[in-house]
């Protein structure tokens, strides 16, 4: 084991969980989800998760979420009769 992890460059694992991440959003982004949960479930550092997810994917965890919500809201405003209340709740805004 010692031998592998020499091996494998910690940033890509550091990398891989980040990216883990961000699909997660991808997949969850209509659920109430914060950095703090995901963190707490994969018994990660908040701190330094939200650090390397700013550093990786270019912008803050939070925000990632309000674009991807937003731009579901987007596609589902131009592709279906929905109410504004019905996509709002569809895309994970609770307020």
């Amino acid at each position: 084991i010692q031998t592998v992890k020499k091996q494998i460059p910690k940033n890509i694992t550091k990398n891989h969980i980040v990216i883990e991440i961000r699909d997660y959003i991808n997949e969850n982004y209509m659920f109430d989800i914060t950095l703090t949960k995901i963190c707490n479930d994969r018994y990660l550092n908040q701190s330094f998760t939200s650090r390397k997810f700013k550093e990786i994917i270019g912008v803050p965890f939070e925000t990632y979420l309000q674009n991807v919500r937003i731009q579901n809201a987007c596609t589902l405003l131009s592709e279906t009769n929905y109410s504004v209340e019905k996509i709002i709740e569809q895309v994970g805004y609770t307020d």
